[in-house]
């Protein structure tokens, strides 16, 4: 398979980036204790088993390293490539969990999953994949002119302000700071404006009050984190 600039794989012989594998490796065996510590009691009690969720947890882990290895291989522009794609589909799906019944939808009070039989996915995570990649190409391809305000960081803005208005309407707060917090990260790392990242962070965090301010039940999810 080609994309616009080559084979979709990297047959060169770069070396992989240790220092990212060595802190993967660190986070994620301490992932599993904390995943361990957390539900041993409730999958006793629940399952009659004390690593229910650790094993489900582990083969989520054993399935995202064959992931990490298949992706390390792919040439970066080939996501470049399919950004657009990439967070269109992201979109429709935030889109399609708004209006299936809350049967198939709801999971603690946040209606974010897409459960169909024995399959289940939550679209807001598949989002953050996708909004990184499309960010990065997309600031990429403004370079300088990020220091434009009308150029940069309003597109930039309205476009992460329709992903997480989606994520919002599901009911899911912790996931919409996440991703501004990403989409922040990968808008400083560009070279963008530091009083551009100032503003809209002034901006976000009056968002985040109003947002609060408007349903008190938040504030009580944010004591309880």
């Amino acid at each position: 398979m080609l994309t616009a600039d080559g084979p979709m794989f990297d047959t060169s012989t770069r070396k992989p980036d240790y220092q990212l594998l060595t802190a993967v490796g660190i986070l994620v065996p301490l992932g599993l204790v904390m995943v361990y510590s957390a539900s041993f009691v409730d999958a006793f009690i629940q399952h009659e088993n004390q690593l229910y969720y650790t094993l489900r947890q582990l083969a989520g882990l054993i399935l995202g390293t064959v992931g990490l290895l298949v992706a390390q291989r792919i040439d970066y522009r080939f996501w470049r490539t399919y950004s657009v794609h990439l967070i269109g589909a992201a979109l429709l799906l935030l889109l399609v969990v708004l209006v299936l019944p809350s049967d198939l939808t709801v999971v603690n009070g946040a209606k974010s999953w897409i459960r169909i039989g024995f399959f289940s996915m939550q679209p807001s995570e598949f989002a953050k994949l996708a909004m990184i990649v499309y960010f990065a190409d997309w600031l990429s391809r403004r370079g300088e002119k990020l220091d434009n305000v009308s150029y940069g960081l309003i597109p930039f803005a309205v476009m992460l302000g329709i992903v997480c208005g989606l994520v919002m309407l599901e009911g899911d707060l912790g996931t919409t700071i996440v991703m501004i917090v990403i989409a922040g990260i990968v808008y400083f790392t560009a070279g963008a404006n530091l009083l551009h990242i100032a503003g809209a962070g002034v901006v976000s965090a009056g968002a985040f009050w109003a947002m609060i301010k408007i349903a008190p039940f938040r504030a009580g999810r944010i004591a309880a984190w």
